[in-house]
């Protein structure tokens, strides 16, 4: 198995030269050829002299003048990478490279195996977890598929496949879970495998309710790209059972038909007719 092994680094002083000495030894051990590509996103810390000053075979170092994101950095490792499997992993010590060869066994069965944290990374923060649950009951819903892990730093995927959606990757910490919602809706094979989690070294650069409300974004915008009448088609259903009891409420009620009522109806007729139009465009293309 020929791995590419992309570690996306920004201010990981205290844990990116362990991190890195144990994913060579594990590579070493259970991958055939294989490179590490880490992407020094910009640090302002020692992250950057450290990199410059380890020297491990098969490692190549890559440095952005500034701060570009997590996803920018990725996809620059991937514009490098010299092998069909890309394997992407964190480098704040936080995912266990002794994990790496359970997930490298699923292969080359599975298109994208993705190792899963327990309780899907949300940690023991009461606030974080109910986000979580909420990005992963409506990725759940829209893609009706279950998704143990949406946005696990750990993961393997076939470089063809990352290549195909490259253009609608994005920047942020999201290119993890947009990667996961393109495979599963396009019926690519993705599998899961249990991992266990540790506290990660430094300070963490997720923003919870803003990085929460993109990934509520992106889910929606990933669906409506794929598979528009997934989204529409509930939302248009339900319009239309409200529009209808508003027009009962109407003339039962008030013996007239309101305003609001009317603007319902349109709402609901307007939903449909975007719905159908954003579905046959999809499917031309």
């Amino acid at each position: 198995m020929n791995i590419s092994a992309i570690l996306p680094v920004y201010n990981e002083e205290g844990a990116i030269e362990d991190t890195l000495r144990r994913l060579q030894r594990v590579l070493e051990e259970s991958a055939g050829s294989y490179e590490i590509l880490v992407v020094d996103d910009g640090s302002t810390d020692a992250t950057g002299t450290i990199l410059d000053s380890i020297s491990l075979p098969g490692c190549r170092v890559i440095h952005n003048p500034v701060n570009m994101g997590y996803g920018y950095s990725i996809k620059k490792g991937f514009r490098a990478a010299l092998h069909p499997w890309i394997l992407l992993i964190d480098g704040d010590g936080s995912y266990p490279a002794e994990a790496i060869p359970g997930i490298l066994a699923k292969l080359p069965h599975a298109d994208m195996v993705v190792g899963a944290r327990p309780g899907g990374g949300a940690g023991p923060s009461l606030g974080r977890r109910a986000g979580k649950g909420l990005i992963r009951s409506l990725a759940r819903v829209l893609v009706r598929h279950p998704i143990p892990d949406l946005n696990s730093g750990l993961r393997v995927i076939r470089k063809e496949l990352m290549e195909r959606y490259f253009r609608m990757l994005p920047d942020g910490f999201s290119l993890t879970s947009t990667i996961t919602l393109a495979l599963l809706m396009n019926a690519y094979r993705v599998e899961y495998v249990p991992i266990p989690y540790h506290p990660r070294v430094g300070v963490s650069k997720i923003r919870p309710i803003r990085d929460t409300l993109l990934f509520l974004q992106l889910i929606v915008r990933t669906v409506v790209h794929f598979d528009p009448l997934k989204f529409f088609l509930p939302l248009c259903l339900a319009e239309g059972a409200f529009a209808v009891s508003l027009t009962l409420y109407d003339i039962f009620r008030l013996d007239d038909i309101t305003e609001k009522t009317v603007i319902l109806w349109m709402t609901f007729l307007l939903t449909g007719a975007i719905g159908v139009l954003a579905d046959l465009i999809d499917r031309r293309g």
